[in-house]
This record gives structure tokens, C-alpha cells and sequence, in this order.
């Protein structure tokens, strides 16, 4: 495919893209061709051992900004109301998926021990069920306790007090919880439900509502300004790098984060940050001075 040419006498070389539908359309021929025994395999599909074959299509990684806590803690100042923050606290503080927080249950924190529990919640005829997901992977993920940071105590208490408006929702108002009810009872009938123009299943996502805007808003009160695309992973993103450069061990992190692989965490501590070469060039004037002393 990499020496692909049209037949015509268009001497222009294939885009990239539409080399990428070419293979796709290329692994479903033939594939259907495996299923129906024509072919023992499919030529399309890379052997295991080959992630980065030419054949499979690799999506770029996102460029992020990484929210450094200095920046956080004016976002938290920017931010009025304490349902909202705590929120913020849940994503940049404990590593939460955006999902997982607008689907959290008071019942699941712990302010005493300061963890919260995320695990699968079945559904009702009233609400929505909850399943934790693998990052990247539709697969079930597995569940995990993750500890809270001190000073996201008081927003939490104030929002938890709240929730028995909510369902016991923590980061839902009351009129969002309502609204939430609604679109269920309509996704179970299979009907579209929400801004959705036709009957899908019900994800994670969908307990949520305009919250990117809203904290957009509170990302400029706070005078905060990113040269990449914000969104609401950015805050859990910006968790992992925190930790990475603070010298958490992989493995712990990725038990933090709710990684099925550790090799999705080793991205953090890969990534090169000032805080990381300030500090390699303490250690080495402390290596060096110590030696001196001796």
C-alpha cells in the first residue's frame, strides 16, 4: 500500500487517508473471505507480534497541556460553586475518569479513610448502570480505590450534602439528575434520548451535559491558557503527569489511573517536562557535592 499509484494519469501520490481506507476496506474483504474458508488468512491483519505494521492504523496521540497544580488552584479559585469544584478535585486530584465522576454515588466516598470507590453499578428502571472502562478499550476495566487529597475535603463534603437532591449524585444537580431520568426511561424504550437524533446505547458519558463549556469558562476566569485543545481528560492527564514527575512507581500509578496495561502509564513518565529536568539537574549537583564531601 506504501507504493500505491493511481492508474489513471494522475502521477499525484495516494493521501495517507486514503490509503487508510483502502486497508480497511482491503481487512473486511478479507476477512468475510477467511470466515467463508476461501483463504486461510487475512493478509490485512498485522500478526500480534507486529503492533506498529504498516497495515493496522495508528491513531496520533493527542497533543495535551499539562495543568500544573500552581494553575489548578486558580481554576479552584475561578470556580464558585463547590459541586463543581469538587468535580475538578475528583479529576486532577484522584485521577477519575470525567465519566466516572458524573456517574459517582455518594455511597462510594469515604471522607474518614479519604478514598472513593469506582466499580460497576447495575441499572434500574430509574437510573442508568455504570460500567468502568479500559482508556483506549472497549473492555470492562477492573474497579479501584483511589485516595482523595486533603484539601479536596471541604467542596466534597459541601457536594455530598447536596447529592440526596441528585439521586445521591454527587456531581449532578437536581435538575440534571431529572433530566438524566428522563433520557433512560427514553433509551430504554428505544427512543434517541438527550441531543442524540437517533436510538444508541447508553454510555458513561451520558449522565453529563455542557460541562466542558462550563469549565472553559472557569479555564479564562482563571487566566489559564493552553496552547492544545482542552478537555476534561486533560485534568486526569494532568494527575498522572503530576505523579509520574513526583516519582510515584509505575505500577502503583497505573493501579491509580485504572490501566489494564502499564505501558499506557510509562507514556507519563516518557514525557520530558521542566520539572523533570529541573530536578535530574538537582540530583546530579547533589551526587556530585556529596562525593566532594566525602
Amino acid at each position: 500500500m506504501v507504493n500505491c499509484k493511481r492508474i489513471n494519469e494522475d502521477t499525484k501520490e495516494l493521501s495517507s487517508w486514503t490509503k487508510s481506507t483502502y486497508v480497511t476496506k482491503a481487512r473486511a474483504l478479507f476477512g468475510a473471505a477467511v470466515e467463508w474458508n476461501y483463504i486461510d488468512r487475512n493478509p490485512f491483519v498485522p500478526p500480534k507480534s507486529s503492533r506498529r505494521s504498516s497495515l493496522k492504523t495508528q491513531p496520533k496521540a493527542k497533543t495535551w497541556d499539562h495543568i500544573v497544580p500552581t494553575q489548578f488552584l486558580s481554576l479552584i479559585g475561578a470556580t464558585p460553586a463547590p459541586r463543581v469544584r469538587a468535580r475538578y478535585w475528583l479529576m486532577y486530584g484522584s485521577g477519575l475518569r470525567p465519566g466516572e465522576v458524573y456517574n459517582l454515588r455518594v455511597d462510594k466516598i469515604d471522607l474518614e479513610a479519604r478514598t472513593v470507590r469506582i466499580e460497576n453499578r447495575d441499572a434500574t428502571d430509574e437510573v442508568p448502570g455504570f460500567t468502568v472502562k479500559c482508556d483506549g478499550d472497549s473492555r470492562d476495566g477492573k474497579a479501584r480505590t483511589v485516595p482523595i487529597p486533603v484539601s479536596a475535603i471541604p467542596d466534597l463534603a459541601v457536594a455530598m450534602k447536596d447529592s440526596f437532591k441528585a439521586g445521591g449524585f454527587v456531581a449532578l444537580t437536581p435538575e440534571r439528575f431529572q433530566a438524566v431520568q428522563r433520557n433512560w426511561k427514553l433509551c430504554c424504550a428505544g427512543k434517541p434520548h438527550g441531543r442524540k437524533k437517533k436510538w444508541q446505547p447508553w454510555e458513561n458519558r451520558d449522565m453529563a451535559n455542557d460541562v466542558l463549556r462550563n469549565a472553559k469558562v472557569h479555564l479564562k476566569r482563571a487566566k489559564i491558557k493552553t496552547t492544545s485543545a482542552f478537555t476534561l481528560t486533560t485534568l486526569r492527564k494532568s494527575f498522572a503527569q503530576n505523579h509520574a514527575d513526583a516519582g510515584t512507581p509505575p505500577k502503583t500509578l497505573a493501579e491509580l489511573m485504572g490501566h489494564s496495561d502499564v505501558r499506557m502509564t510509562m507514556t507519563y513518565y516518557a514525557r520530558m517536562t521542566h520539572a523533570n529536568m529541573d530536578r535530574a539537574a538537582r540530583t546530579s549537583d547533589r551526587l556530585f557535592r556529596t562525593g566532594t564531601d566525602e
